[in-house]
């Protein structure tokens, strides 16, 4: 047996599952919302559109870092 089952739980099991979820992500992540304006910032939102393998929070997490090495 493999995989989530979610899609057979009962209502129950749902209920605990997403307050385990909300509780856990509440307490081991930061939501962070930014905006990005189209024409000023085409070439950030071209970018993202063209890597959809690499996921956004990767590639924030990634040039962030490198700014923060090279401001040292």
């Amino acid at each position: 047996m493999g995989g989530n089952l979610y899609k057979n739980w009962g209502p129950e099991q749902r209920k605990h599952w997403n307050e385990y979820n909300r509780n856990y992500s509440r307490t081991h992540f930061k939501t962070v919302n930014f905006k990005l304006r189209f024409n000023e910032d085409k070439d950030i939102l071209d970018y993202i559109a063209k890597h959809k393998e690499i996921s956004l929070s990767d590639l924030v997490r990634l040039s962030i870092r490198e700014y923060i090495k090279n401001e040292k």
